[in-house]
């Protein structure tokens, strides 16, 4: 019915100019609690936005898994994150660059800090999947090991921002656009 169809379009068209307004009162957010803690907005940002836009998929994961749907629930998860690395770090890269150059880190402090994330997110995911392939099961135990070595890099991501913090404070202040 092309009534319906109509419908559907504009329905989706408003949820998505409603989420692109949150997603963009959650870059003014992480961007003011940056400043406000003096630390760099990457560390805010890795922490407070990351969580905050995959509350959603928690949701569906966790409404996928309380009605047994378990592969929808990994699958939901693993493809989410996909996306995000692929697509949502992806294409503003990509666009970046056609309009402006190379993407190029501006100091010393902001590339150490990029290739050390690297090196902890491909360790933990290392170590989740060797997790995930080993224990061929998931249970209350795999779950609180997940949650321990989320909160283990958590930790590390606010030690290290503090620890920037007071080695260059010049540097890692939070500076809002």
């Amino acid at each position: 019915d092309p009534q319906h169809r109509r419908r559907a379009w504009a329905v989706l068209g408003v949820h998505t100019a409603i989420i692109g307004i949150a997603c963009l009162g959650i870059v003014g957010s992480v961007e003011h609690v940056a400043t406000a803690l003096g630390v760099p907005v990457f560390f805010t940002a890795v922490i407070l936005a990351a969580a905050a836009t995959s509350v959603p998929d928690t949701i569906l994961s966790v409404r996928d898994a309380l009605r047994g749907n378990h592969a929808d629930a990994l699958s939901n998860a693993f493809g989410s994150n996909i996306f995000d690395i692929c697509i949502c770090l992806g294409l503003p890269l990509v666009l970046y660059a056609t309009l402006h150059g190379e993407l190029t880190l501006d100091h010393s402090v902001a590339a150490a800090d990029v290739q050390l994330l690297q090196l902890w997110l491909f360790a933990l995911s290392a170590a989740i999947l060797l997790l995930m392939g080993l224990r061929r099961s998931l249970g209350t135990g795999t779950a609180m090991l997940l949650l321990a070595v989320y909160l283990l890099w958590a930790g590390f991501i606010v030690h290290h921002g503090l620890l920037s913090q007071a080695q260059h404070p010049a540097h890692v202040m939070a500076t809002p656009t």
